[in-house]
């Protein structure tokens, strides 16, 4: 009777910290949507997409320009927990890479290519505002924007 308990016990904190234990997906990458690798156009705002990894609860994405090889701006580096990240880039050259992160494992990188060209147009183009910044209060009638 108490081998019989004694498994009935051991089942149950094996399958109770089965929930614990997370994915392994150390060997695998994460799957880009967009932008293409190697794309090339005048639109500087940019959408970052890629599927969901099963097992991640965040993915690391980091933006530089050029290239990994030769950084010489470091853009962006940030833990993300949803699958889309939006941007907007000058005009450049810039390389961008984004893996899957959970408690215990980081896939490995996934990365892409990207150049942003010139254009004298601003037809489809999203400004980013630098300052002032939003929401911000002041009683100088004198503001650079």
């Amino acid at each position: 009777m108490k081998n019989i308990i004694s498994c009935i016990i051991i089942s149950v904190l094996i399958i109770g910290c089965a929930k614990w234990v997370s994915a392994d997906f150390s060997k695998e990458t994460v799957v880009i949507i967009s932008p293409a690798d190697n794309h090339s156009d005048s639109l500087q705002a940019k959408s970052f997409n890629w599927f969901e990894m099963e097992g991640s609860n965040k993915y690391q994405l980091q933006i530089v320009s050029p290239s990994f090889d030769s950084i010489i701006v470091n853009i962006l580096d940030s833990a993300i927990t949803s699958t889309n990240f939006n941007v907007s880039l000058a005009p450049g050259k810039y390389q961008w890479r984004v893996r899957a992160v959970n408690d215990d494992f980081l896939s490995l990188w996934t990365i892409q290519n990207l150049e942003i060209t010139s254009s004298t147009y601003l037809t489809g183009q999203t400004i980013v505002g630098i300052s002032p910044s939003t929401g911000s209060n002041t009683n100088n009638m004198n503001l650079n924007l």
